[in-house]
């Protein structure tokens, strides 16, 4: 593996929290701009577009706010930050001393609270972590992953980059069919 400068791992969801807020208020901007069209009613022509470029607005920068992690490998520092509008908040800290790149499943159940409108369901998640293991030191910087093979090319690279053995702990019962 050849080695790279910078890894960014984006820890952003579409399907929950703010980033899907956005993406509802972008939707609802958008009909709001197209109603005056469709009802063939000139007279709110302003008035939506005003309202709807708002919504729109306002669910594009929900959408780009998101958190992550930042490694500069040459220089072995780490930037947990919060990116917003593209902009990207942190601060540079040190990466402990790291012995290996280790990728392990993890399994957890999770649900939907009931809230009176969507469906209550449950169900069992497998992630696959990404664990940049450090001798003496309980902060390890981890990183999920929903894709097993591409959890196991980011371990590989990040063990060739930061020249560690990769050590791979993924069994056939946690693979995704």
């Amino acid at each position: 593996m050849g080695n790279t400068k910078y890894s960014d791992f984006k820890a952003r969801s579409y399907s929950t929290g703010p980033a899907l807020l956005g993406l509802l208020l972008i939707g609802a901007g958008i009909v709001s701009i197209l109603s005056p069209f469709v009802l063939n009613d000139p007279d709110s022509l302003v008035r939506s577009l005003v309202v709807g470029g708002v919504a729109v607005l306002l669910g594009a920068i929900a959408v780009s706010a998101y958190k992550g992690t930042l490694l500069d490998l040459e220089a072995r520092r780490v930037n947990n930050y919060s990116s917003f509008l593209g902009i990207k908040f942190g601060k540079w800290t040190a990466l402990p001393p790291v012995s290996k790149v280790a990728v392990v499943p993890a399994s957890y159940k999770t649900t939907n609270t009931p809230n009176g409108i969507s469906p209550t369901w449950s169900g069992t998640v497998i992630a696959y972590k990404i664990i940049l293991c450090a001798a003496n030191t309980a902060a390890s910087p981890s990183f999920s992953f929903a894709d097993r093979a591409r959890a196991v090319a980011e371990a590989e690279k990040l063990a060739g980059s930061l020249q560690v053995p990769c050590d791979i702990r993924v069994e056939k019962e946690f693979e995704r069919r």
